[in-house]
């Protein structure tokens, strides 16, 4: 089968840990998605990583392993949406908080119930959920593009309407949708012990 994607595209799914998916969550969907991907050949690979519903920057990070994987990825795509014009708030959250008791500060992410990574090769090329502009790119817009085989290089933008993502150009979403829509799923302890 021949598709318009490199055969080095691989693709992280980031999911929230401590929950057991519904059937019909947004984690249990993006997951037979990606699965139908790779098995059509649209990607190379999907990894699966698992966070909390908060991320805090310290010392622990770098002596962790899967705490400095996550620390990265949060930093590859800050990195990666100022190039690309786009923003990771309110989809991810970073806030400093500071321990009245010791004096230090601290970086806190909020992260949401599932993220998407996109790579060709070793390069980072999407982020989902994020902002552009007004609009809110979520990780089945991102999905759409990669099962039509158009997603190759670009980031997605829309045309009019919700059902047709595009890779480039400007056009208004015909239904914003909220925060909630996006990123509902049930709020969950952090399972590194930080707030």
């Amino acid at each position: 089968m021949t598709t318009d994607h490199p055969a080095s595209r691989t693709v992280e799914l980031w999911i929230r840990g401590c929950t057991s998916p519904a059937p019909d969550s947004n984690q249990e969907r993006a997951l037979d998605t990606l699965e139908q991907l790779d098995e059509r050949g649209v990607v190379e690979g999907v990894t699966v990583g698992v966070w909390g519903d908060t991320f805090e920057s310290s010392s622990l990070s770098e002596q962790v392993s899967q705490l400095e994987r996550i620390q990265s990825r949060l930093e590859a795509f800050e990195a990666w949406a100022a190039e690309n014009d786009r923003r990771l708030e309110p989809c991810f959250r970073r806030r400093q908080t500071h321990s009245q008791l010791t004096g230090a500060n601290r970086e806190v992410w909020r992260l949401p119930a599932v993220a998407l990574a996109e790579f060709d090769g070793d390069d980072l090329v999407h982020v989902a959920p994020c902002r552009d502009g007004d609009r809110t790119v979520d990780i089945f817009d991102r999905l759409e593009v990669l099962e039509s085989g158009t997603g190759s290089e670009t980031v997605v933008r829309f045309d009019g309407n919700r059902g047709n993502p595009r890779e480039t150009g400007d056009g208004d979403r015909t239904e914003p949708r909220t925060e909630r829509d996006e990123f509902a799923g049930p709020r969950v302890g952090n399972p590194y012990g930080t707030r």
